[in-house]
């Protein structure tokens, strides 16, 4: 059985979700909110600590090499996936949990297992999470480096309409629940087109999302934990012309990693890079464990040494699964 890494944190895909077969070139409702370029913040800004080894590797002029993809497990070498769409993977701070959407027929929930751990496979069945609406679509959640506050992507009542961002916060990481949703601080990203695949940086100042038709990645800050987020800015840097989604970074945030669509309808994982997170990212580039299949939803480890993502390849059924892969030395 594969021991698996430790990993950090998570993405969300192309809509619309529920009716969306693998390949069918659907792509996202709604205009991107505003077409001023994300430019981050002025270049020099910011300087972070040194990149690990693995973000190294990543932010070299060569793509880095990744062992093959192998499906992600639990206790009795049974694996999590089963014959519905597994997708969004998200893995807690410490390692122990992964949270992941499963699509049911018209419903998707936020699952969760457990492992004691790291290095283990996932020890507990998956579980709905205090996060799910039952009945509702729930799709990406991603939490900031404290795993107390969490971000999900959901079509459920209330909102401004199609999929919005909702927050949700507790005082205990782990298995703890979560406090009931709000809105209260995205005002300004919500409206009644789809806003999807979330993903908020460790200190919980800077949410990237996907928006727009086709998709397009944009991003939003805000200066304190209790003030609200800005208007999204897109990032033109990862935008392409036929849908872009699902980003997500390295814990320092010099690497992003995100889901680029072609004009056939296929999706593939990009990567780009940039020297500290108040730069822009250079030319994006494909990873090096793409498919013929679909490949989606990545989700990398805070160290860039680890990528789980959601992908159709797995042979004689259709349906997306959970994958993971480590760099190799």
């Amino acid at each position: 059985m594969r021991a698996l890494a430790l990993v950090l944190f998570a993405a969300c895909s192309y809509e619309p979700r529920a009716n969306q077969q693998p390949g069918d070139g659907t792509q996202g409702d709604g205009p991107p909110q505003t077409d001023a370029p994300e430019t981050d913040a002025p270049p020099d800004a910011f300087v972070g600590p040194p990149p690990s080894a693995c973000v190294t590797k990543w932010l070299a002029a060569t793509p880095p090499l990744f062992s093959i993809p192998v499906f992600v497990e639990r206790v009795g070498n049974v694996s999590i996936n089963n014959g519905l769409d597994e997708r969004d993977p998200f893995i807690s701070s410490d390692g122990l949990q992964i949270y992941f959407s499963r699509v049911d027929g018209s419903n998707e929930d936020i699952l969760t297992a457990s492992r004691a751990q790291v290095g283990d496979p996932f020890s507990v069945v998956a579980v709905k999470t205090s996060l799910t609406d039952e009945g509702a679509i729930d799709s990406k959640v991603t939490m900031t480096g404290d795993d107390l506050i969490a971000f999900i992507a959901t079509e459920r009542g209330g909102g401004e309409g199609a999929a919005d961002l909702w927050e949700a916060r507790r005082t205990t990481a782990g298995s703890g629940a979560f406090d009931p949703m709000t809105q209260e601080h995205l005002a300004a990203i919500n409206d009644g087109n789809k806003q999807l695949d979330p993903y908020i940086s460790p200190d919980g100042l800077r949410l990237y999302l996907a928006a727009g038709n086709p998709q397009q990645i944009v991003r939003s800050s805000r200066a304190t934990l209790e003030d609200n987020f800005s208007a999204p800015q897109p990032v033109t840097q990862l935008n392409g012309t036929v849908g872009d989604a699902d980003p997500v970074m390295t814990a320092d945030e010099r690497v992003v990693l995100f889901t680029r669509r072609d004009a056939g309808g296929s999706t593939d994982l990009f990567y780009a890079t940039r020297a500290e997170r108040d730069q822009v990212f250079g030319e994006p580039q494909q990873v090096t464990f793409n498919s013929i299949d679909l490949d989606a939803d990545p989700m990398i480890s805070g160290d860039g040494c680890t990528v789980y993502f959601s992908s159709t390849r797995d042979a004689g059924t259709s349906d997306y699964d959970l994958f993971v892969t480590d760099m190799t030395p």
